[in-house]
């Protein structure tokens, strides 16, 4: 394998997951073939899929595919078929853990208006035009990683949900160097707002 191959790994997981990396793919496979990108492909199965398959939504194989990968690509995870699998195998292999056990600090969504697309919208011309922006949400801490979580039932007809809170030292330091990085190449303004409440 050249020194400058990357593997990515491909988990098209649940619901439209499967749609969606199918046209992705479509799009990678064509770089491969005429622009010579030097990536590999390894797809492994998550979600529904696996849990049929091993017993596991995140198999051993494919924790090992995601842990070796220089990138992911990551369809879809949850919807009406997992409601099925016991609810400790889905924690177990949850999106939250695959991005806690990788550090992944950040979530990145890309906000772009094309005038061939301002129809479909129900926002104004005038209110689109120029829109180019990028938003950082941070993963690391807080609500999402909290633990203990859960559902209880006190009584028959009554039921009360919890969830902790987690919170650790500067958290959204990471995410506030990546944004003003993505500022930085963007040659844009960034504006930062924290939705953790002190």
């Amino acid at each position: 394998m050249p020194g400058n191959m990357q593997t990515i790994a491909v988990l098209a997981g649940d619901g439209i997951g499967p749609e969606v990396i199918g046209e992705a793919r479509r799009v990678l496979d064509w770089f491969i073939e005429h622009r010579a990108l030097p990536v590999a492909i390894v797809e492994a199965p998550y979600g529904v899929e696996a849990y049929r398959r091993y017993g596991e939504v995140l198999s051993q194989e494919t924790r090992a595919a995601i842990e070796r990968a220089g990138l992911v690509l990551f369809g879809a995870t949850g919807g009406p078929e997992s409601d099925a699998i016991p609810q400790d195998k889905r924690r177990a292999g949850s999106l939250l853990r695959i991005r806690r056990s990788l550090s992944l600090y950040a979530n990145l969504r890309p906000i772009k208006a094309r005038p061939a697309l301002y129809q479909a919208s129900s926002l104004k011309d005038r209110v689109l035009e120029g829109v180019d922006c990028v938003i950082l949400r941070e993963l690391a801490g807080g609500i999402y990683f909290g633990e203990p979580r859960g559902i209880a039932r006190p009584c028959p007809t009554a039921s009360a949900a919890a969830s902790t809170r987690r919170l650790i030292p500067h958290p959204r330091f990471p995410a506030s160097r990546g944004s003003a990085s993505s500022s930085r190449a963007r040659a844009a303004r960034m504006s930062l707002r924290s939705t953790r409440r002190t």
